[in-house]
């Protein structure tokens, strides 16, 4: 379903380019870096499936080892669905929040979300973008107050529906959405924090914890500027996901104390009063003619010229690599380690060298070809193992 809204993202924006600059049609989707965001999830993906095998689920083990030995309250949710419902609503959010904020503020948590903020173009494909180990480090510690009250499985519902809500909010078609900017989490809000050096607006659904917590900034200007203040310089899914440890190894600091050390000063802030200021009108708009990100190549000085039969093995070998991904996230679970372990192996290689073809065809795509072939070989080998079960 994420493809399908990305299509129709790409269709309205190359439409509306077109209508306003009545001479040429443009798409917000630059090919590498929307490829290398899909190639960022799935990899996070199997990477959670690994952690899973592994028997390594912190978030929710923690989660229900508190509920079950430290809540508070003992309640029936049937008897109390409304309270249980809005509690979590807001208390699943919050604790978003904060968590975000604090990957934001340190470098330790930053090293799994900065893979986020790597890309330099915005829209949907952009909510995808996710770093491997984003999990490890996520928002298990600030929902902690959660499980003294509530259940498990409510609050394993509200945490992936205050994931989902955040994909439609990356978006540059959707203009300021009136009294919603006031209460909501929009793509006003959103694109301020995606443009560098993006440490405001951390809500997930409710922008309220930005206001009320000194965190918010509207977007007074239009701009094409997105991405991290120093921009990666690689497509690479690995390179990503270290890239961020290898710039903290210049941190004057022992290892502990780069991990637990500031990236973000202090800003303690608490105003009630703040959630009823006026937003101040948008001022300008310095975008290029049309909207924003209207042209093909990237703007990193990236882009390596492609043939056209290069670019259609690109796309075949690609949604093949990501079909293959996702048959192995519905049977990995119960796959056996010897099995599993050599087919992960294989599916994030495949990725990675794809993700490199981008930034060097020339030197990657001999291996590209030999991963993209013993991934074809491997896949009917493990479906027909698996229909032989």
């Amino acid at each position: 379903m994420f493809f399908v809204f990305m299509i129709i993202e790409a269709v309205a924006t190359k439409f509306l380019t077109y209508r306003q600059s009545k001479a040429t049609s443009h798409t917000n989707y630059f090919t590498p870096d929307t490829f290398a965001s899909v190639f960022l999830g799935t990899s996070q993906s199997i990477f959670m499936l690994f952690l899973k095998r592994l028997g390594v689920e912190i978030s929710s083990s923690v989660y229900a080892y508190i509920w079950q030995n430290y809540r508070l309250v003992t309640y029936d949710v049937k008897e109390w669905p409304l309270a249980t419902y809005f509690g979590l609503l807001l208390g699943v959010d919050c604790a978003y929040y904060w968590y975000h904020r604090g990957a934001h503020e340190f470098h330790a948590l930053w090293a799994g979300h900065n893979v986020h903020h790597s890309g330099d173009t915005y829209n949907l494909a952009t909510a995808l973008r996710q770093g491997a180990i984003q999990p490890l480090t996520s928002s298990w510690l600030t929902h902690i107050p959660l499980a003294l009250i509530f259940p498990p499985a409510p609050h394993k519902a509200h945490h992936e529906l205050n994931t989902l809500y955040m994909f439609w909010v990356h978006t540059e078609l959707v203009g300021r959405l009136g009294p919603l900017e006031y209460v909501m989490n929009t793509p006003m809000a959103h694109r301020m924090h995606h443009r560098a050096p993006g440490n405001c607006n951390y809500a997930g659904v409710f922008i309220i914890w930005d206001r009320l917590f000194g965190t918010y900034e509207a977007e007074l200007v239009r701009k094409d500027s997105y991405g991290l203040a120093a921009p990666a310089t690689s497509f690479s899914i690995l390179q990503l996901n270290l890239r961020h440890w290898q710039i903290m190894q210049n941190i004057p600091r022992s290892w502990l104390g780069r991990l637990f050390s500031r990236r973000v000063k202090a800003k303690w802030f608490c105003r009630p009063s703040a959630l009823f200021e006026p937003i101040p009108p948008q001022q300008g708009d310095k975008r290029p003619e049309g909207y924003s990100q209207a042209h093909a190549k990237d703007k990193l000085g990236r882009d390596v010229p492609l043939s056209f039969r290069l670019r259609m093995y690109i796309i075949i070998a690609s949604a093949v690599g990501i079909l293959a991904s996702f048959v192995m996230l519905l049977t990995g679970a119960s796959m056996q380690l010897s099995r599993f372990l050599p087919l992960l192996a294989i599916c994030f290689g495949h990725l990675e060298v794809m993700s490199k073809l981008f930034t060097n065809p020339s030197k990657n795509l001999h291996m590209s070809l030999s991963m993209f072939v013993l991934l074809l070989v491997a896949m009917p080998l493990h479906l027909m193992n698996g229909s032989v079960a």
